[in-house]
């Protein structure tokens, strides 16, 4: 089945079919599996091969729960939910300045976290409101201390009225949603005109000269050498990796969408255009955060 693009999704078997794209995801899970704690070339090789096996032999669901149990067993799964609150720093730090005061709302939210530090940064300007398709078992602490929290249907409307707000944040969910054009057309109905829309999307077709920095390059490096189609693979791999065995659910209803639809930074860009939004500003952030393997864009943008 293709996805929202057009584009198929291919098993993960099938992906790491292709030697390229294969030794690619053995270096980069090599580094995940080093920055979650795990010591000892042979034990990180052991990892290693072991994810490859467990995705070439088996369906998705008996790939997820044998990796997660792998991880348990290895005893790493305290440090994967350690990054995902250093994940919310990284993106505040990356979005705080782009969004306005006023009413902020943070569509597809997670945890809450990254919302709460936005009201946190400006509790007497700005108003956060949070949103998404599941309810995190985090979001009663945050409505304790008085955000507000919307439990929505995939591809839903959103419960505020049209231009209620002065900014919105979509971070990393219009990959996740089954159909982008929707979400962008609800957050071009709740804004305000002229108002703020800032997305960070996992994205592919990157080129060596997009990043500044030489760390960000030599991250990059063996990404940028892989074709477009292989950068697209390698990155479902990696965002079915971090999404359903890195932050693993038993519960179906509790498994992260993954529709895959991933886009170059320039797609992304005409898509967002034709809903209306001006583009103010693209960055891009590279792969920001481990143990997720995703190059990242942000796009700041303006409902016109």
């Amino acid at each position: 089945m293709p996805n929202f693009f057009g584009k198929s999704i291919p098993r993960y078997s099938t992906i790491l079919m292709d030697p390229k794209v294969a030794a690619f995801a053995r270096e980069k899970l090599s580094l995940i599996y080093r920055s979650l704690g795990a010591r000892g070339k042979k034990k990180i090789g052991k990892l290693t091969e072991e994810t490859i096996r467990l995705a070439m032999a088996h369906s998705e669901p008996v790939y997820e729960r044998h990796a997660r149990s792998m991880l348990e067993s290895a005893k790493l799964v305290d440090r994967i939910d350690d990054s995902l609150k250093g994940r919310s720093r990284e993106i505040f730090s990356q979005v705080n300045q782009h969004l306005p005061d006023g009413k902020v709302l943070d569509n597809g939210c997670g945890d809450g976290n990254v919302g709460a530090l936005l009201q946190r940064w400006d509790p007497h300007s700005r108003s956060v409101y949070l949103t998404d398709v599941y309810r995190h078992e985090n979001i009663s602490g945050l409505e304790n201390a008085g955000l507000r929290f919307s439990h929505i249907r995939q591809g839903g409307i959103l419960p505020f009225d049209k231009g209620y707000f002065d900014g919105m944040l979509l971070a990393a969910v219009l990959h996740h949603s089954d159909n982008p054009s929707k979400v962008l057309m609800e957050a071009s109905r709740v804004l305000k005109k002229g108002g703020r829309l800032v997305v960070i999307e996992s994205v592919h077709g990157i080129q060596p000269g997009h990043l500044k920095s030489k760390r960000e390059q030599k991250l990059a490096a063996s990404y940028t050498a892989l074709s477009k189609e292989q950068q697209r693979r390698a990155s479902i791999f990696f965002d079915h990796l971090y999404n359903r065995i890195f932050h693993y659910s038993e519960d179906p209803a509790g498994k992260v969408n993954l529709p895959h639809n991933l886009s170059t930074p320039k797609d992304w860009s005409k898509f967002f255009e034709k809903h209306g939004f001006r583009e103010i500003k693209v960055e891009h952030n590279g792969f920001d955060h481990l143990p997720a393997i995703e190059y990242h864009t942000l796009h700041v943008l303006e409902k016109g």
